[in-house]
């Protein structure tokens, strides 16, 4: 009788496993790293999508950091490492306010632009920031992260 229970349990579940819609099966590679009081996130996800975000997990309701043009810059290479995109700085010196424990995120918009062949790819993603002089605090910097990207 025990067994049959349990084989009921076990048929259910799998069923119920299986019902899950389409978005919730999407494949994501997910990287993070904790950096005094920021963690860095980056994310690449089927079609394929990637974006960054930054999270500042300090003690006050909020933190200035100072960057060139974007937070974040997206470079990517093929599997022979010949570069497929280099971003750049765009502006000289920009201030961001980050609220505490809220994620500001920074998509690679390039990415759906770029003719890309079937492969692997590396990407590339380099959080450049700094906190405000009158801060005296400072960051090792710059945050450096690769995380792989296949193209179908």
């Amino acid at each position: 009788m025990m067994k049959n229970y349990l084989y009921v349990v076990a048929v259910m579940l799998i069923v119920l496993a299986g019902c899950g819609d389409a978005a919730s099966n999407k494949e994501t590679t997910h990287m993070t790293r904790q950096v005094d009081d920021f963690d860095i996130d980056v994310i690449v996800e089927e079609s394929p999508t990637a974006y960054a975000t930054i999270t500042y997990t300090g003690e006050d309701e909020t933190q200035n950091i100072e960057h060139g043009g974007s937070i974040f810059l997206f470079n990517l290479y093929d599997e022979h490492g010949k570069r497929e995109y280099v971003d750049a700085m765009t502006e000289q010196l920009v201030t961001t306010t980050l609220e505490q424990n809220k994620a500001l995120r920074v998509d690679f918009t390039q990415l759906s632009n770029l003719e890309l062949k079937k492969g692997r790819y590396t990407l590339e993603v380099i959080a450049d920031f700094w906190l405000p002089v009158e801060s005296l605090e400072t960051i090792d910097r710059p945050i450096t992260m690769d995380i792989f990207i296949d193209i179908p």
